[in-house]
This record gives C-alpha cells, sequence and structure tokens, in this order.
C-alpha cells in the first residue's frame, strides 16, 4: 500500500458523498455546518471531516515505506425538518443517511485506502433551523508518506 494524505481521503469521500441525489458539499466545517446562514444551513448541505489519526499497530516506521495509520472520517449532513410533517423527515433523513453510507462504501477509490463504517447518529434538531444534523462516521486505514 502506497502513501495516501489524509486530504485525499477526505477529498475522495466528499466526492462519493457529492453523488447521493440533492447532495452539495457546504464550504463550512462540520462545527460550523449548522450555525450558517439559513442558505448555508439547508436540506442537503454537508461537510466531511477527518478526525484523529493513530498507529495502526507497533510497528517499525520506515520513511521509504510510510506509516500505516487509522484516521477517523466523519460526514455530517443536513435534512429538512418540518413540525407539521415530523415523522417522514425523520424517515428521510435515515434514508439519505443509508444513501451517503453505499455511495461512501461502494464508489469511493480503495486505492492505497480501506474503509470501514462505523456508526450513524440519529437525526438531532438543529436549534433555530428547520433541520436535523446527523453524523456518519468511518475509519479509513492507509498509510502517509514519511519523506
Amino acid at each position: 500500500m502506497s502513501a495516501l494524505s489524509r486530504s485525499a481521503i477526505r477529498q475522495r469521500v466528499a466526492t462519493q458523498v457529492a453523488t447521493v441525489a440533492n447532495m452539495a458539499e457546504s464550504p463550512f466545517l462540520s462545527e460550523q455546518l449548522a450555525s450558517g446562514s439559513p442558505r448555508s444551513a439547508s436540506d442537503g448541505r454537508f461537510s466531511v471531516t477527518v478526525g484523529s489519526s493513530t498507529l495502526s499497530s507497533k510497528q517499525r516506521q520506515r520513511r521509504n515505506e510510510g506509516v500505516e495509520l487509522y484516521t477517523g472520517i466523519r460526514v455530517e449532513f443536513l435534512s429538512n425538518f418540518r413540525v407539521d410533517n415530523a415523522t417522514a423527515d425523520a424517515d428521510a433523513a435515515c434514508d439519505r443517511g443509508e444513501a451517503v453510507i453505499a455511495a461512501v462504501m461502494g464508489g469511493t477509490s480503495l486505492i492505497d485506502l480501506h474503509l470501514d463504517f462505523v456508526s450513524a447518529s440519529e437525526p438531532e434538531l438543529v436549534p433555530g433551523n428547520p433541520v436535523t444534523i446527523s453524523t456518519l462516521t468511518f475509519q479509513a486505514i492507509h498509510r502517509i508518506a514519511l519523506q
């Protein structure tokens, strides 16, 4: 397995999430995703964030081979939430999450990368906005260059 930067993993995952119908990447990071303007905090907006990385094992680290890491990847997305149709909107958010999981797991280029799906949160109402936010967590196994 050759080296692959953490930013390249984020870009690959974001590209796949964008293939899901009515999804568009937000210019905001996940912490800011739901706190932006009403236009930016709208249905289908998403953010992909690279989390912390840890060594995959206690291995000797060779400059010419790089080092193998486990890296957390978080996909957060917004879905409409109408008080008069809350159940249907919650179902739609769950269905959208499953579509994102399928897109990421089935379409992301796995050259120099292994992805595992880890968890999905329940849609949570965003205060002050008519949307919910959901979080999907993945784990990437990859190498980074040491030279």
